[in-house]
């Protein structure tokens, strides 16, 4: 093997760069005398290389290889040979015919780029390109202002690199910056394994595909646009003429930066399709202020990734991007399973699935150790929408100031929940034994919370939920629902619609109502709660306002019977296996908001006249206490306990029972509190509870 020296920058002659290819034989190196340092050659046509070489540029260090803007650069058209270029310049190159205006490779190349600038080139498709089966290789370089879509006709127009089916392209220790192309900014891969590995990509934009519809995804993949790591072997995601692969590649992101990249469709920075068989790994990097804007075919999905395969992420920073519609941090695709660990959503935007939209058809996603903040979706689901019905869990994981808060922000530090958002198709939603948070949304879900204290919310339409083990909080929503607590302490939120609840074992608490409002009450010929097995030593129900505003009767519904609660003629719970007469609204298992923070407050308005005062007989052992007493139709009260009477918390004192208010169920040893800082006469509400 020979080492020939360039003495000059002449395109042609003695000395000069084609001459000494030319002339040199197949595992040659070719470098260039030291008087060339910060030179320029300038070629007027590109040079073939039809041999294995090393063009070697570090004894000549800021030497540029320029096609001026009128020609291509290096021309590697034999196949099955080896190509390295280091320590050297290649810009300026103008290439309309196809890619590669810096390098073009044929066939099953082997192409080393090692410490090379790759500058202000344009072409059909990239400034470096490999065909088929081609390996490529790229260390601490520089792909900087490269353009693939400016004089482009091309489905595989991108500014960087480009290659083709059944080769390689690993990259290490590079930067690649301000590349522009209609499928990939910087990179567009086809069928062919992809490593990623310390490198920088900013601010490069595939959004001139927007509108490009020769491009299979216009505008994809703002810095990367991955067709595949492997040709797929399943005739559904393709039936072209290439060979099949039943082994799948690999796409791996490892300690990279990818920033302020800008897409259209599908990734502003990353669009991976791996199908049913390829790996695609996220680790130790930052996906940062990627944007993704809508395509000719009214697509914005993953402004930071979007991903379909084997997806893996991990120790990942998926911050300040923005979706136009779906994803803002990460749009999920496919029927395989997808995995993040150790991971930061923050202050992602999009206008469904802030942090993450979930279009998986199928298979599950498994999130543990993963916070989310900030996050933000302009419709629904801050943190996570999913499209499809499938298993999702989560583990170990923190959510704070996410908008809207859908799922409602948190931090579970030790035993955090799985958290699942569903969708307006039929759902089915698995927890696990840790704390689950499942949101069904529109359609016919079922949502097993399986062990730990969850959070299950049917949303809309027939839903079943089962909270399983654990201390649990069943929502309803609308329409027919099926809530089933398991053991443990449970919560049954209503809503509307008809819904089954169920406690098992544990004091459950069944919310009928809240302070604002009347659950069940849209439709009063058909909307009710059905209280299976409720146990009044245990269990408790909640309403809104006081037990007046109720009546009780014998009721049925769906072939079970007991006393039905109705309000203003309809009825918003049937308690199954009562009777009138062992039923009572004024019991303890009774609660009424918005009357005491004591849940066993009851309302009482009452008059305070200075007129009566020291009237009644009382107990003068017991001086501290309240003094009620009926005139005619009026209840008059005093506070001996306190020197003004302005207020007052003690016990009842009564000298007879006070059965006119036995509806309050007021007896001597209840405690009661009034105020009345006026010192007039004055109407105001008597809170009453039982003592201790």
């Amino acid at each position: 093997m020979t080492v020939i020296t360039v003495t000059n920058n002449l395109d042609r002659g003695t000395g000069s760069l084609r001459e000494a290819i030319y002339k040199a034989q197949s595992g040659d190196t070719i470098k260039f005398h030291s008087s060339l340092t910060n030179q320029t050659i300038i070629l007027k046509n590109f040079i073939g290389i039809s041999k294995s070489l090393t063009i070697d540029g570090s004894n000549a260090p800021g030497l540029t290889i320029s096609g001026e803007e009128q020609t291509n650069i290096f021309w590697f058209g034999q196949k099955n040979k080896n190509l390295t270029v280091r320590n050297l310049t290649l810009a300026d190159s103008y290439f309309e015919a196809t890619a590669g205006g810096a390098i073009w490779a044929a066939e099953n190349s082997i192409v080393n780029i090692e410490n090379t600038n790759f500058i202000n080139n344009v072409s059909a498709g990239a400034a470096l390109h490999g065909q088929a089966g081609s390996v490529i290789t790229v260390i601490n370089s520089t792909f900087d202002n490269n353009d693939g879509a400016k004089i482009s006709n091309k489905g595989y127009s991108t500014g960087a690199i480009s290659l083709f089916a059944y080769g390689s392209l690993t990259i290490k220790g590079s930067v690649f910056t301000n590349n522009k192309g209609y499928g990939g900014g910087a990179l567009h891969v086809t069928s062919s394994d992809l490593i990623v590995e310390d490198s920088v990509f900013v601010s490069n934009d595939s959004t001139a595909g927007a509108n490009k519809d020769f491009v299979a995804v216009p505008g994809g993949g703002g810095a990367i646009y991955l067709d595949a790591a492997s040709v797929p072997n399943d005739p559904r995601f393709y039936q072209g003429e290439l060979q099949r692969e039943t082994k799948g590649g690999i796409f791996k992101v490892r300690n990279s930066r990818f920033e302020n990249n800008r897409g259209a469709g599908e990734g502003g920075a990353i669009m991976a399709y791996g199908y049913n068989q390829d790996r695609i790994v996220i680790e130790d990097s930052k996906i940062i202020n990627n944007e993704v804007i809508k395509n000719s075919q009214g697509s914005a999905k993953g402004a930071g990734l979007w991903l379909m395969g084997f997806v893996e992420i991990n120790n990942t920073i998926i911050a300040n991007n923005k979706s136009a519609d779906l994803g803002g941090g990460l749009y999920l695709w496919g029927e395989v399973p997808a995995k993040i660990s150790n991971s930061d959503f923050s202050d992602n935007q999009a206008i469904n699935g802030g942090a993450i939209y979930d279009g998986l058809w199928a298979s599950e996603i498994n999130i543990a150790n993963t916070k989310f903040d900030s996050n933000s979706a302009t419709n629904q689901a801050a943190v996570f929408y999913s499209s499809n019905n499938r298993p999702f869990k989560l583990q170990n994981s923190q959510f704070i100031n996410n908008t809207p808060d859908d799922l409602l922000d948190r931090s579970f530090d030790d035993n955090p929940p799985d958290i699942t958002y569903g969708s307006n198709a039929k759902d089915t939603l698995l927890g696990t034994e840790q704390d689950s948070y499942l949101v069904g949304l529109n359609g016919n879900d079922t949502l097993n919370g399986q062990g730990g204290q969850d959070y299950l919310d049917g949303g809309a339409n027939d839903d079943i939920l089962s909270g399983g083990t654990g201390n649990d909080t069943l929502i309803g929503g609308a329409e027919r629902n099926n809530l089933v607590g398991g053991d443990g302490n449970d919560i049954f939120i209503g809503g509307n619609g008809q819904d089954l609840m169920e406690g098992g074992s544990g004091q459950d608490l069944y919310v009928l109502g809240d302070k604002n409002k009347v659950f069940y009450t849209n439709y009063t010929w058909y909307d009710h709660a059905i209280i299976k097995d409720f146990q009044p030593q245990q269990d408790k129900i909640q309403l809104k306002g006081k037990a007046s505003d109720y009546t009780i009767k014998p009721a049925n519904s769906n072939g079970i019977y007991g006393t039905g609660i109705f309000y203003n003629n309809g009825m918003v719970a049937l308690v199954a296996g009562f009777s009138l007469n062992n039923f009572n609204l004024n019991a303890n298992y009774i609660t009424y908001t918005n009357n005491s923070e004591n849940s066993n407050s009851k309302q009482l308005k009452l008059t305070q006249n200075v007129q009566f005062s020291g009237e009644p007989i009382y107990d003068s052992a017991t001086p501290d206490g309240l003094l009620i007493w009926q005139t005619e139709d009026t209840w008059h009260l005093e506070a001996t306990g306190d020197r003004d009477g302005s207020h007052f918390t003690g016990k009842i004192i009564a000298n007879s029972p006070i059965k006119d208010l036995a509806l309050y169920k007021l007896e001597s040893s209840d405690q009661v509190e009034f105020a009345d800082n006026s010192h007039k006469i004055i109407e105001f509400d008597l809170r009453v509870w039982e003592n201790g």
